[in-house]
């Protein structure tokens, strides 16, 4: 019983049963690109943004690496040019985490944390060597995108 004026009237409050829904968890998922052409003309060392992976939604993301490597020649030639991957809102911050050899993005994994909006910004480093061939270089790397069970 609650007496909401302190008189000696009072009003019953029924109180039911408190249910708490949760949304099941969901993603969108917007990615700046899905490729990155490189030219190099000359020796040297360069770097760019490989994509911005942008997520928001409900729960947690987890975006596994897959099928990274050194970028080789399309041709079958077994030259290659080593490549390297860092992560941070601008190269400044891919240079203070640290660049993760291509190989060595494999089987690891990322989670974004969905309450809170985000975008990831992945850079691409390549070292182009004084005896690296003219010719097409190639790698095709995988991002898959898995939403966890969990919420945060």
């Amino acid at each position: 019983e609650y007496n909401p004026v302190g008189g000696s009237f009072f009003h019953e409050v029924p109180l039911h049963d408190i249910f708490i829904r949760r949304t099941a968890a969901h993603a969108e998922v917007k990615l700046s690109a899905t490729r990155v052409d490189w030219l190099g003309r000359k020796p040297g060392v360069y770097a760019t943004v490989a994509t911005q992976v942008s997520a928001s939604g409900v729960g947690v993301l987890l975006m596994e690496f897959s099928g990274f490597d050194d970028l080789t020649r399309l041709d079958g030639s077994p030259e290659s040019i080593p490549t390297w991957y860092g992560f941070g809102a601008d190269m400044a911050t891919a240079d203070t985490t640290g660049w993760v050899r291509a190989s060595g993005l494999n089987g690891t994994s990322r989670s974004m944390d969905l309450s809170n909006p985000m975008t990831v910004t992945m850079w691409s480093k390549i070292s182009v060597g004084e005896d690296v061939s003219s010719a097409e270089y190639v790698n095709e790397g995988v991002i898959t995108f898995i939403m966890g069970n969990n919420q945060p």
